[in-house]
């Protein structure tokens, strides 16, 4: 999707597994360093134009996007609600970039946190409902399917079919399963299953590499985001990630008590159900 100038051609140079030849990657390697960047540019003048066209709520994490909708009904007093975050945000300093985040701030909350939005809320909400042909029970809403692939196409994004899913009130985004009506989320079951057997593959050899470790690491520290008590149970991976400093490429032990970390997130990951309640404001009495 996003070429790479031939000047940048040697720097990309790969070797095909198992073949005596070598190929340059023309296009943004998603998984380089540096093409993370890239994209995120080009996704996020994506969705400027989404926006621009009155589509959203909408955001984004690299390729995983999540767009919502509102019934026509809400429409006024929604733009109304904008007009006002939008007031809020300008007043809190408009746009903050802290290391890879970019986010902005609103109002401080009756618990002290102040309210966080990933867009300045400068472009109202339309009502799309009858610019392009849509089944009955989408037209209360905002815009449908329809609309968003028409600006799609235009642009040149091709959405993977396969892993599109329909509106509704419970949906997966980043790995996890978000009730909107119970403000929850919750990690997958796909996911507790791709974490059970990492642990179980781990538990057959006694050393491991870098890249192991990472990649356990990465997926329990994801599942934390839903467990905070989990972080007290990846002390023992941070202390062998640490230890790869020096010798970067040689296996390393796990460290004894590691085996009781594994043992209780294998206990949690074959749980039922595995959520906790999405925070939100929160009414403060002080007593």
């Amino acid at each position: 999707m996003i070429p790479v100038c031939p000047n940048q051609w040697p720097g990309l140079v790969v070797q095909p597994s198992g073949e005596d030849r070598f190929a340059a990657n023309i296009s943004n390697n998603f998984r380089l360093t540096s093409a993370g960047g890239t994209h995120g540019l080009l996704a996020d003048a994506g969705l400027d134009i989404f926006h621009a066209d009155g589509i959203g709520p909408l955001s984004k994490w690299v390729d995983d996007h999540i767009f919502f909708r509102i019934l026509q009904c809400h429409i006024n007093s929604y733009n109304t609600k904008c007009q006002s975050w939008h007031k809020a945000v300008t007043t809190n300093g408009g746009r903050i970039h802290e290391g890879s985040r970019i986010w902005y701030r609103g109002d401080t909350m009756p618990d002290g946190r102040p309210e966080e939005f990933d867009e300045d809320m400068t472009t109202p909400l339309c009502d799309l409902s009858s610019t392009s042909k849509c089944p009955a029970t989408d037209e209360i809403f905002a815009y449908a399917d329809a609309d968003i692939d028409h600006i799609s196409e235009m642009l040149g994004i091709p959405w993977e079919s396969s892993k599109t899913i329909p509106f509704g009130f419970v949906v997966p985004y980043l790995g996890f399963i978000w009730d909107l009506k119970a403000c929850t989320v919750a990690i997958a079951e796909e996911k507790k299953i791709k974490y059970l057997n990492t642990i179980e593959e781990w538990k057959k050899r006694p050393t491991h590499t870098l890249v192991e470790v990472q990649r356990l690491y990465g997926k329990l520290l994801h599942a934390s985001l839903v467990v905070p008590t989990g972080r007290a149970y990846l002390t023992n991976l941070e202390t062998m990630l640490a230890g790869f400093n020096s010798r970067p490429f040689v296996p390393h032990t796990p460290p004894h008590d590691m085996s009781h970390d594994l043992e209780w997130w294998t206990i949690l990951l074959q749980s039922p159900v595995i959520s906790r309640p999405v925070p939100g404001p929160r009414p403060i009495t002080d007593l």
